[in-house]
C-alpha cells in the first residue's frame, strides 16, 4: 500500500509525485529544474520523492493525491531522459462534474500529457485561476512534434525543433470560411465590412472598424482554422496536425458555454456546417447551405457589452475640476 499523501502538506503548491528511481544523478537534474519554476511571486512545488512510490501507476497516485487544481505531475522513468518531461495528469473525475458532457470536455485530448519543467508554472497558475482548462494545454502538447508542452504558447513555438511544415492549406475566399478551406494569416468579413475575423501567428481575434474586440487564447505560431471536410472547426498546427476548435467564454451565468452534443454525448459536433460567417451584428456564425445558422460563437454579446460601457463612459458626469 502507499503512503499517503497530506493535503495539509500540499495545501496551494503544485504536486509532483516521483516513481522512478532508476537514476538518482537524472532526478538531481529534475529537481535542479523544479527548483528553477519556484519563482519570486510564490509559486511552489510540494515533491514527494519517498521510495515507497517506486513503481507506482498512474491510478495509485491519483487515488493517493489531493485534487491539486485538477492536475498532478508524475516524475516516472521517461521524465528521467532529457529533456526531462514529467507526465501531467488530469484530476478531475465524473462525480467533479455536473453532467456528463463537462467530463467528456475534460477528457477530450486525453487524461495526461508530457511537459517539461519550463512549462509547469504556465499549465498550474493557468488551471488554479481558470484561465485556461487542462484539455487546452493537453491539445497544445499533441501539436508539438514531440508531445511536450514547453510553457507559454510562444516559447511553445519558438523552443520546439524545426518542425516539417504542412502544405496542404486551402486559402479561403476573404467572405466565408467553408469546408476544406483553412484560414491563416488571413481574415473573413461581414458583408457590411465592419467587422473581421482574422488568424493571424495563431492568434484569432474579431475586430470592429479596425478596432479588436475579441481575442481567444493563442494556439502557437503558425496555427490556422480549418473547417474539415465534414463541416467540423478546428485548429491546424504548422505541422499538420488538428485538435477541435472548442470556444472558451469563460464562465459566464455560472457555467462554461460549449458545443451541443454529438452522436456520442459529447462535446464537438460542429460536423454537418457548410461554413463559418461573420455577420453584420459581429457574431461569428457556423452556418448551413442556406446561410442559416447552426451554432453561434455569440460575440456579437461581446460588441453589445462594449457599446453599453462606452456609453457609459461618456455619459457619465464628472466632477468639475478645481480651479
Amino acid at each position: 500500500m502507499r503512503p499517503i499523501i497530506d493535503p495539509a502538506d500540499v495545501d496551494d503548491a503544485g504536486l509532483v509525485v516521483r516513481t522512478d528511481y532508476s537514476s538518482d544523478v537524472a532526478w538531481r537534474t529534475v529537481a535542479a529544474l523544479l527548483d528553477a519554476q519556484q519563482d519570486d511571486d510564490g509559486w511552489v512545488y510540494h515533491v514527494v520523492d519517498d521510495p515507497a512510490w517506486a513503481g507506482a501507476s498512474v491510478d495509485e497516485v491519483l487515488t493517493a493525491a489531493p485534487k491539486s487544481d485538477g492536475v498532478v505531475y508524475v516524475a516516472d522513468a521517461a521524465t528521467m531522459r532529457d529533456p526531462y518531461p514529467l507526465l501531467a495528469v488530469n484530476t478531475t473525475t465524473r462525480e467533479d462534474c455536473e453532467d456528463d458532457e463537462e467530463y467528456d470536455y475534460q477528457m477530450q485530448c486525453g487524461r495526461e500529457f508530457r511537459v517539461l519543467p519550463s512549462g509547469l508554472v504556465d499549465v498550474s497558475a493557468n488551471l488554479a485561476i481558470a484561465n485556461m482548462d487542462f484539455p487546452e494545454f493537453a491539445a497544445m502538447a499533441q501539436a508539438d512534434p514531440h508531445g511536450f508542452y514547453r510553457g507559454s504558447a510562444t516559447a511553445q513555438a519558438e523552443d520546439a525543433p524545426e518542425p516539417t511544415p504542412w502544405d496542404g492549406w486551402v486559402p479561403c475566399d476573404g467572405h466565408l470560411l467553408r469546408r476544406g478551406q483553412t484560414l491563416r494569416d488571413a481574415c473573413i468579413t461581414s458583408p457590411n465590412g465592419r467587422y473581421a475575423l482574422s488568424c493571424f501567428d495563431g492568434l484569432m481575434c474579431l475586430t470592429r472598424d479596425g478596432v479588436g474586440i475579441w481575442m481567444p487564447v493563442g494556439q502557437g505560431s503558425g496555427t490556422g482554422i480549418e473547417l474539415g471536410p465534414e463541416g467540423e472547426l478546428r485548429y491546424r498546427a504548422a505541422t499538420g496536425g488538428t485538435w477541435p476548435l472548442i470556444p472558451d467564454f469563460g464562465h459566464l451565468a455560472g457555467r462554461r458555454k460549449r458545443w451541443p452534443e454529438n452522436e456520442r454525448g459529447g462535446p464537438g459536433p460542429a460536423v454537418g456546417a457548410h461554413a463559418l460567417a461573420v455577420r453584420d451584428d459581429g457574431d461569428i456564425d457556423l452556418v448551413d447551405e442556406d446561410g442559416r445558422t447552426m451554432w453561434s460563437f455569440g460575440t456579437a454579446h461581446h460588441v453589445r457589452l462594449l457599446d453599453d460601457l462606452h456609453a457609459m463612459a461618456i455619459t457619465r458626469p464628472t466632477d468639475a475640476l478645481d480651479e
